[in-house]
């Protein structure tokens, strides 16, 4: 690796380091969902076969399902305790940002644990 030319900071045998990827960045996010999926089979959810965006777990009594879309995971089930430990997990995995409970979802508005509205929009030319 060199320098390019005109760049004069350092001395002539270092280089700079990139603090972001420029190229290949279709791969770096094929990479960083086959390390995401293998994340979550090692912690036990299994992927559907009629949506991969869905992934479900099952323990004893506690039913944990997540959907993912793009660079957002919907977390949902009926133990508290195991979302929060899969979100432990998830946070010593990868670099993540809790944003509380859902509100509103691509056409889903939550507005409450019991409330679900389903907005369908026409497209207008």
């Amino acid at each position: 690796m060199r320098k390019s030319s005109g760049y004069y900071v350092g001395g002539p045998n270092q280089v700079c380091k990139l603090l972001k990827s420029l190229y290949r960045l279709k791969q770096t996010s094929c990479q960083w969902y086959s390390k995401f999926l293998f994340s979550l089979i090692a912690f036990g959810f299994t992927q559907s076969k009629a949506d991969y965006s869905l992934f479900t777990k099952v323990d004893n009594s506690s039913f944990t399902a997540l959907l993912v879309y793009v660079d957002n995971i919907i977390i949902s089930g009926n133990c508290s305790s195991s979302i929060e430990s899969f979100k432990s997990f998830l946070h010593n995995q990868f670099k993540i940002k809790d944003l509380g409970c859902l509100r509103c979802s691509l056409d889903l508005e939550v507005a409450s644990p019991q409330t679900v509205f389903i907005y369908v929009r026409e497209n207008m030319l």
